[in-house]
């Protein structure tokens, strides 16, 4: 998958899906379909617009990202994406009227065809909408294909913003629906405070990105693939009161897993929420309630 600035010029043909794609939920992901179905009549790429930093500082209550760029990248190219767009959410960026930034992407890409929800917004003030952008294409002779919403079963519509709502509630199931497919963390494993393994839960500490959403702090099911095998896991995430450690930690117990992950790369999948944090009076007390945590591990 190629990944190219948003203003450098390409000259492939190109089905563009515009919008924010800040966490590739079930409704982005039926507009990257739709782009699929028509590569073939244009004969084009698939690209995909997105920001890659955060840009919710701009558009969101909920500060921080779901996915970071990264992790978006590697959702996109699970979904066959050839190419992604990105853009810096800026100041300057977010200033540009949304003629400019129309004519900016169509001045630097071959653009076949726009696919987009029918309620995207652009440019500045989020004043550009999908009755402009198709006047746009009609005077640029570009082809529009404008996709319904895609809703929850109580007929929302799919949304970053709730899915942030939920991560932050520790509704993993309700945000995993959302997403179609788990969240997850991925960072490079650092040394920790070597504390688990003196107790018989040895831990691999994921370096946690600054830009991304906190999810609720407590104690989670999770899984962690390690050379392509799959493994239960158990994860805390926030604070270990026990040990008089307030910073934001990501630990992650692997269960029937032995070896070096330091400085390797790790994804943990969420599955569900066991418990909020708690502080144990002795590390026995500790012991026996992670030894109950494991129980929820099939």
């Amino acid at each position: 998958m190629k990944v190219s600035p948003f203003n450098q010029k390409t000259t492939n043909p190109v089905v563009m899906c515009l919008g924010a794609f800040d966490s590739v939920h079930i409704g982005h992901k039926s507009l990257i379909k739709k782009a699929q179905e028509l590569k073939a009549k244009y004969l084009a790429d698939l690209c995909v617009f997105t920001f890659n930093n955060d840009h919710s500082v701009f558009a969101s209550k909920f500060l921080g990202e779901v996915f970071t760029f990264e992790e978006r990248l590697v959702r996109l190219e699970n979904m066959v994406v050839d190419e992604v767009c990105e853009a810096k959410m800026s100041p300057e960026f977010a200033s540009l009227s949304p003629k400019e930034f129309l004519t900016q992407l169509i001045d630097n890409r071959h653009i076949r065809a726009f696919v987009c929800g029918k309620d995207f917004k652009f440019g500045k003030n989020a004043k550009g909408n999908v009755e402009l952008l198709k006047e746009f294409c009609n005077k640029k002779n570009i082809d529009l294909f404008v996709c319904d919403f895609v809703t929850d079963n109580l007929g929302n519509k799919i949304a970053t913003t709730t899915i942030k709502e939920h991560l932050v509630n520790g509704e993993i199931i309700s945000a995993n629906n959302l997403l179609g497919d788990k969240y997850f963390i991925s960072g490079k494993v650092v040394e920790g405070r070597r504390v688990g393994r003196t107790l018989g839960f040895p831990t691999a500490n994921i370096e946690f990105s600054p830009t991304k959403l906190r999810p609720k702090s407590g104690v989670y099911l999770t899984e962690v693939i390690i050379d392509n095998k799959k493994y239960g896991a158990i994860t805390n995430v926030g604070s270990a009161p026990t040990f008089n450690q307030e910073n934001c930690l990501i630990e992650t117990h692997i269960k029937n897993f032995s070896g070096d992950l330091y400085e390797k790369k790790l994804t943990v999948y969420f599955c569900d929420y066991i418990r909020p944090i708690m502080k144990f009076s002795t590390k026995e007390e500790l012991i026996n309630q992670l030894n109950e945590d494991l129980k929820v591990i099939k």
